[in-house]
């Protein structure tokens, strides 16, 4: 499996397991077709996006720092629209997740670093 694949394959299941924990959030359910539809037709394009932007926070996501989420605008990233959907839906219930949901919403965000170091 390429290293692309495998990126867009983690992102579409984070965002199946968004859609559990905020079904309420019809959001989700547009941002994975639009990850469908893109690791069809050009599966580099979104882990090499986020590949560039991730360099611009990589220190909150390595030390798995909330201001990652509470604090940012994301206005450095002007590319991609629905990254910058997804980030604000997660930003906009952060204070009110459990430890544990929180812990898995950084093991998804690591592992697609790491695969996207790998592009």
């Amino acid at each position: 499996m390429s290293v692309a694949k495998a990126f867009n394959n983690v992102l579409i299941q984070f965002m199946d397991d968004c859609m559990m924990v905020f079904p309420e959030e019809k959001e989700f359910k547009k941002y994975k077709r639009g990850a469908e539809v893109l690791k069809e037709y050009n599966p580099k394009k979104v882990p090499t996006i986020f590949k560039e932007y991730a360099k611009l926070y990589r220190e909150k996501i390595d030390k798995r720092d909330e201001t990652f989420f509470l604090e940012n605008e994301y206005s450095d990233i002007q590319e991609d629209n629905e990254l910058i959907g997804l980030i604000d839906k997660i930003k906009k219930y952060w204070k009110n997740l459990t430890e544990d949901n929180k812990d898995k919403i950084w093991k998804y965000i690591e592992v697609l670093v790491k695969l996207s170091d790998k592009i």
